[in-house]
């Protein structure tokens, strides 16, 4: 092929990507307006005692430790969740039309809802629902949890959450000094990284990876992992990815309640 022949293949190709960048930049800029001016909102709430999220385009934060009961978004103002709080139940709800969560009108910024919690909260009941965006749950106490993700990844931090159940689809989830009476959680593909911060020895547990690494207090157990115990009941299963679950040996537990008896006197 002569020279001229690749010159001119080289700029019809380059005139082709130039025409398709600017086709999807139009496109995207056109589907941006569908969700309004980028807002900060928020403000204080009375006394919280449950929580449900129904989400379908959202990041979520809950958070303890704070001064008071409230609520801050930061987002789209049409893709602003509706709140109400009623005989102490706050609910999230969020719907969106499915056409229009096509990438052409996927919003170029992100969505978050963050609720605050006073340190000495304790809610009776967290329920979690969200389509596509990251939940992160940090100081928080619960006496029952539960959150369905199916595109997300779920991030839990220094909580106490009773009756535990988390199931996702594609997404990770990582927990850091969780406290339970029973934990439930199903994975179909994602990384399943807990750690607890109490012992395990007296719970039941049955964990199951079908594709990925099992790891329960730091030794590799196969694809299956069982064990015999009153406490309370374990069940993780994983389709695609990788599980490790540990937690306190019997000095950090003796460690912890020290430090808690420290800070009660």
């Amino acid at each position: 092929m002569r020279k001229g022949n690749y010159l001119l293949l080289i700029s019809v190709f380059t005139a082709l990507c130039i025409a398709v960048g600017c086709f999807l930049h139009i496109f995207r800029r056109m589907g941006s307006r569908v969700w309004g001016s980028y807002i900060k909102k928020g403000d204080s709430l009375e006394e919280i005692r449950e929580i449900e999220v129904d989400a379908d385009l959202l990041s979520l934060e809950i958070s303890g430790g704070g001064e008071g009961y409230a609520y801050q978004y930061e987002g789209y103002e049409k893709l602003l969740p509706e709140l109400s709080l009623k005989d102490g139940v706050l609910r999230v709800s969020q719907e969106t039309e499915e056409e229009t969560r096509t990438y052409f009108s996927k919003p170029r910024r992100r969505q978050k809802l963050r609720i605050s919690l006073p340190e000495d909260a304790g809610l009776s009941r967290v329920d979690i629902e969200a389509d596509l965006g990251n939940v992160e749950i940090r100081s928080l106490k619960s006496e029952d949890f539960s959150a369905d993700l199916d595109m997300g990844n779920l991030e839990i931090t220094d909580s106490s959450l009773g009756e535990t159940r988390i199931s996702c689809d594609m997404g990770n989830v990582k927990g850091r000094g969780l406290l339970f009476q029973s934990l439930f959680a199903d994975l179909d593909m994602g990384n399943l990284d807990l750690e607890a911060r109490q012992r395990l020895d007296d719970f039941k547990i049955d964990a199951s990876a079908q594709l990925g690494l099992l790891e329960i207090d730091g030794r590799a157990r196969g694809g299956e992992f069982h064990q015999d115990g009153e406490k309370g009941r374990i069940r993780l299963e994983c389709s695609m990815g990788r599980i490790r679950l540990s937690g306190e040996s019997a000095a950090e537990e003796g460690e912890t309640k020290n430090e808690k008896t420290g800070k009660d006197g």
